[in-house]
């Protein structure tokens, strides 16, 4: 009799290791980590020049930037020409960087996606204007040297 219970606790024993391994392997397989990596190299290079180059579309649509002011009781609401300087950051024509709602500057990467510092995708519908619509995603862009 005492083998059989030091049976029946084995196989306790070797069930409760069974059912924590298959436990194991389904919430590992479940639980797969998928990493994206997003380029950090611009898209610019150094060779083009100093810039800054003025951004439009295939189409010769320019892309714009908005802001709204508020002044007092009124809104104003501007629209800019959007230019990309030699670091492959989003400026105004003046220079001045073009920034996401949170303030952080805008990047255009080697993949040819729009950046933040901290290698977060921004969709370009969120920041630019076409037409005086939001900026399709994707939409191939097209640099023109205002100098010239």
């Amino acid at each position: 009799m005492v083998t059989t219970r030091k049976f029946e606790g084995d196989m306790i024993i070797n069930c409760k290791r069974y059912t924590l391994l298959i436990s194991l392997i389904a919430a590992l397989t479940g639980c797969k980590k998928v990493t994206t990596s997003v380029s950090q190299y611009p898209m610019i290079s150094s060779e083009l020049g100093s810039g800054p180059w003025q951004v439009t579309t295939y189409e010769g649509k320019k892309i714009l930037h908005e802001t709204i002011a508020l002044d007092g009781r009124s809104v104003a609401v501007r629209s800019e020409s959007v230019y990309i300087n030699n670091e492959s950051k989003f400026v105004y024509r003046d220079g001045a960087p073009i920034t996401t709602y949170d303030g952080k500057y805008i990047y255009w990467n080697v993949d040819g996606l729009l950046i933040n510092r901290h290698l977060q995708v921004i969709p370009e519908d969120q920041v630019f204007i076409v037409d005086g619509k939001p900026m399709q995603r994707n939409t191939a862009i097209l640099l023109r040297d205002y100098h010239k």
